[in-house]
């Protein structure tokens, strides 16, 4: 019986990270999925931005992401750069006052009262202006086209939220730090099938955007990234992966830390699975559990 066991958790930690993308590639290629060049066209130009970084304690890289937000290939005038403090106990919101008071389309939102990422968004989400927002980390740097490569998807009305890719750089040669590169890469790789699929639930905290009127009061205790596309999924809107939009983040650099940062990831995922598994349905509930349930599991 503990031999049988064995085998079958063995067949299954091989099924998520073997098994599940071959089935995908298989879908895809019987699927022949087809983009129209002329769905990729904008039908408004450049609508309004919200770009919100949400920040607690970030004074090391904050001025950073600022002037990386700054440097964005996009209508300075359509682009509003706002960072939610969740009353920072550091420089992050004298930092940021600073270039408030210097440009017009930068602005600090700080918080009544700490209470983590979620409810910070949920304060500072409804008094933002713009027709598309996008959710950012203070330690994620965008390229230049990151914002034009979200925002041109929207044109297609059916399409209520696009992932952004996120890419990690090596600083050391470090086993930790290739293997993370590695594994994201092979993420990615799976995302783009999911997201032709429309089997695509899991947002990037990193870079994703939505139409603001797609925005749901946020749990305290699940992941913005997987809520936030789940319910607009739900909704029946679509939810697509853009590879061109890309972000940038420094990967782990020894065992240690990235144990620490898979903890934080699993944890209150596996929560936001158990409070929202009823919105999960047919294939994108396989797609759930092959993806993520049984990785996080394994």
């Amino acid at each position: 019986m503990i031999l049988m066991i064995f085998w079958i958790l063995i067949f299954l930690i091989l099924y998520s990270y073997v098994g599940y993308p071959s089935i995908l590639f298989v879908l895809e290629f019987l699927r022949k999925h087809k983009r129209s060049g002329e769905e990729e066209k904008s039908e408004y130009g450049y609508p309004t931005v919200s770009l919100i970084i949400s920040a607690y304690n970030e004074e090391k890289v904050i001025e950073k992401k600022i002037e990386n937000s700054l440097e964005l290939d996009y209508p300075k005038d359509r682009l509003k750069i706002i960072v939610v403090s969740d009353c920072s106990t550091d420089n992050t919101d004298s930092i940021t006052k600073k270039y408030s008071t210097k440009f017009d389309n930068v602005e600090l939102v700080r918080v009544k009262k700490r209470g983590g990422k979620n409810i910070a968004l949920n304060e500072a989400l409804p008094n933002t202006s713009g027709e598309i927002i996008v959710f950012s980390d203070a330690n994620s740097m965008y390229k230049k086209d990151a914002i034009k490569n979200l925002v041109k998807q929207f044109s297609k009305k059916k399409i209520g939220c696009v992932i952004g890719e996120l890419k990690y750089v090596n600083t050391d040669s470090s086993n930790v730090s290739q293997g993370e590169g590695f594994y994201w890469r092979y993420e990615s790789f799976i995302k783009r099938l999911e997201s032709r699929l429309r089997l695509l639930l899991l947002g990037n905290g990193s870079i994703f955007a939505i139409r603001k009127e797609l925005y749901p009061i946020l749990e305290p205790d699940v992941h913005n990234d997987l809520q936030i596309p789940l319910e607009i999924g739900y909704k029946g809107y679509e939810v697509i992966y853009e590879p061109k939009a890309t972000a940038i983040e420094k990967a782990a650099e020894s065992s240690k830390e990235e144990f620490k940062r898979k903890v934080r990831i699993i944890n209150p995922g596996l929560a936001s699975f158990l409070k929202f598994r009823k919105k999960i349905k047919g294939l994108r509930l396989f797609g759930f559990i092959s993806h993520k349930l049984l990785r996080w599991l394994g």
